[in-house]
């Protein structure tokens, strides 16, 4: 289990990235197999991209106060 200050420190380096992004895609991974994840994974990272799974609850309260609030709001 993560401590308190790892948390906050994961928020931190997750509200930067938001601030740095210009788009979020926010998906669901729902009956996606392991190949099918790989792959989008993969094409992602080539476009430049970063791909990340996230707890809903982290997402939205990195997100407050910044344009992609609207989006990551009650997940």
């Amino acid at each position: 289990m993560k401590d308190r200050k790892t948390k906050q420190n994961e928020l931190n380096r997750l509200r930067e990235e938001l601030q740095k992004s210009n788009n979020v895609f926010v998906t669901g991974f729902d009956k996606l197999t392991v190949a099918q994840d790989f792959e989008l994974r993969k094409t992602v990272r080539g476009a430049g991209g970063v791909y990340q799974v996230l707890k809903n609850t982290i997402a939205e309260k990195a997100s407050d106060g910044l344009p992609a609030a609207a989006v990551l709001k009650g997940l």
